[in-house]
């Protein structure tokens, strides 16, 4: 047996010559399986296929696209505050109250951003929509001043090392709520004894701060004792992970995955056998421990 690393999926996101999945999220439709739900709790923001920034309504999935025009997927992010109150096209300089903790800036647009007070540096505009800019720093605590010069749009500063999608609106800062995306494993062939996922994903375009992680699957029993997942540590490594009553009964790490990089993992378990391969590498295994129990979503 065998993580299905040969996998390869067309562009009706079928799997060719094999067992078709359970579940595939897959969706060049723009339209998610009828077993997912989703939600978010406020308005969020994309690029499109035309490279304009636009809005989503209140829990309506959002396909982000490239700057080439192509469609990237269904895009999760965490909630996150836009903390400058000034953003479609600045011009005067506006002041942010900071602590000391990691915030990340970015912007579209030919111009530059100088920051001052808390944090001296200038930021250089990487071009004209869809081409975008961040910076990620650590400041002092204490009042950091935003001065855009030329042409700046969407300017941003978050808390996180992460440039998240552009947050819109003007006057005040404005939150985003994140996207949740689940399916109840009641309404698909699940096994509950053996398993396997591939994830076609693109990483963020920053890796996560101290022991926080990306999450790209999980799997698990409405709580974090039993559970299959799929993650992206701050060291930007893959990991392949089963916990079972509240303990690990196997942590596998494929590789690591660069900033804004696409990449494609297999995952797969039973009894006393996890395996898991990254971009079609060779398997890492475990071969001991107890597929977690009760999972429902």
């Amino acid at each position: 047996r065998q993580a299905y690393r040969s996998w390869q999926r067309d562009d009706l996101g079928r799997f060719a010559g094999i067992i078709p999945p359970a579940y595939n999220l897959f969706a060049p439709n723009l339209a998610l399986p009828g077993a997912t739900t989703f939600s978010r709790a406020s308005s969020g923001w994309l690029v499109g296929a035309a490279g304009l920034v636009r809005e989503a309504a209140v829990s309506v999935p959002r396909f982000d696209y490239d700057a080439g025009g192509d469609m990237r997927g269904l895009l999760i992010e965490g909630a996150a505050t836009r903390l400058n109150t000034i953003a479609a096209a600045p011009t005067a300089p506006e002041n942010v109250a900071v602590t000391v903790q990691i915030y990340t800036i970015s912007f579209y647009g030919t111009g530059s951003v100088a920051l001052s007070g808390a944090h001296a540096a200038t930021v250089a505009g990487a071009g004209a929509l869809p081409v975008r800019r961040s910076y990620t720093f650590t400041p002092t605590a204490g009042t950091l001043t935003l001065t855009p010069s030329g042409m700046v749009q969407h300017l941003q500063v978050e808390t996180g090392p992460v440039a998240t999608s552009p947050i819109l609106g003007e006057g005040s800062q404005v939150a985003r709520a994140a996207d949740v995306a689940t399916a109840a494993l009641s309404g698909i062939e699940w096994n509950a004894a053996e398993g396997a996922v591939f994830v076609a994903a693109r990483t963020a375009p920053g890796a996560p701060g101290g022991s926080a992680t990306q999450a790209v699957l999980q799997i698990d029993d409405g709580t974090n004792n039993n559970r299959i997942l799929v993650d992206r540590n701050s060291s930007r490594q893959m990991r392949c992970i089963a916990i079972s009553g509240g303990a690990a009964v196997a942590a596998l790490v494929p590789g690591a995955v660069a900033d804004a990089t696409d990449f494609r993992l297999t995952f797969s378990w039973r009894a006393n056998e996890f395996l898991a391969a990254l971009n079609a590498g060779a398997d890492v295994t475990d071969t001991a421990g107890a597929v977690p129990s009760g999972l429902t979503t």
